[in-house]
């Protein structure tokens, strides 16, 4: 087990990273691939601390972080791999850090391609995401290392390190994330739009079809990343159930096939409807 990392938890991947430092063979891009607030973004950038030397990666010259609130569009990954193709300025090494990188849309992620494929050498690139939302093309060029959720034992262990008062809701609510675990204790509005997200998809299960398809239009009024992760949380609260009582997969397989249809940028309504008629 490593004992050199600050990250909680995700020993496999921790491992994994390990070697590849070890042994100086780091691939050229990675995937760091699970769901939100997992730690997924704060094991990368302690990886770049790694790869740089660095105690700190505030202001460094070789760390280029590229971090959206909402779409990644084009032209801002263009500018972003602009700099990634020129050489390190401190050591040997760059890292390029894309977070939120579901939120490519079809353009900017086949923009994204060329550097994947033609990377400097020093330059190792960090993808950190969902992978449902992500083409292919680019999934194939990167080493995809998987964050999946915390035990039960594991969450309740970290909560017994956070300042704030910690529920059995949140608990239930952060569906094995830690770093959503501590947003959910900090801050009562993101508390109540979880609640609110959760109640909804409730409530659209227990409607018949043409219910649920009559709020298609309002749905689908949300931007294409608002609504991959909406149906990213419905999805963890579906795998939640499936483990508390086995049932059919075919909700899972839909809210899977609807955010790959977010990432492919195809038509809202369409996937909402296609989703809605699924159960």
């Amino acid at each position: 087990m490593s004992t050199t990392w600050q990250t909680f938890g995700h020993e496999g991947v921790k491992e994994i990273l390990d070697k590849a430092l070890a042994n100086g063979r780091l691939a050229h891009a990675y995937l760091f691939a699970g769901p939100s607030g997992v730690g997924k973004r704060t094991l990368a950038e302690e990886f770049a601390k790694k790869i740089l030397g660095a105690g700190s990666l505030v202001n460094h010259p070789d760390f280029l972080p590229l971090d959206e609130p909402g779409e990644i569009k084009v032209e801002r990954l263009r500018e972003f791999t602009a700099r990634v193709a020129l050489r390190p300025l401190l050591g040997q090494n760059k890292v390029a850090l894309i977070n939120n990188a579901e939120r490519l849309n079809a353009e900017s992620a086949n923009a994204l391609l060329k550097t994947l494929e033609e990377a400097p050498p020093s330059t190792v690139i960090i993808l950190v995401g969902r992978q449902q939302g992500l083409l292919p093309t680019v999934l194939s060029r990167c080493q995809i290392l998987g964050f999946g959720a915390l035990s039960e034992p594991q969450l309740r262990e970290f909560a017994q390190t956070l300042p704030a008062r910690v529920t059995n809701e949140m608990l239930g609510l952060c569906f094995g994330c830690p770093g959503e675990l501590v947003r959910l204790a900090a801050e009562q509005p993101w508390l109540e739009s979880r609640l609110q997200a959760v109640s909804t998809w409730r409530e659209l299960k227990g409607q018949a079809s043409a219910q649920r398809l009559l709020r298609v239009t309002e749905l689908a009024e949300l931007e294409n990343f608002q609504l991959y992760e909406l149906f990213g949380l419905w999805l963890d609260w579906e795998l939640r159930q499936l483990r508390q009582q086995p049932k059919s997969f075919s909700v899972l397989e839909a809210l899977r096939q609807a955010m790959v249809g977010i990432g492919q940028n195809r038509n809202k309504k369409s996937l909402l409807q296609s989703l809605f008629m699924s159960f």
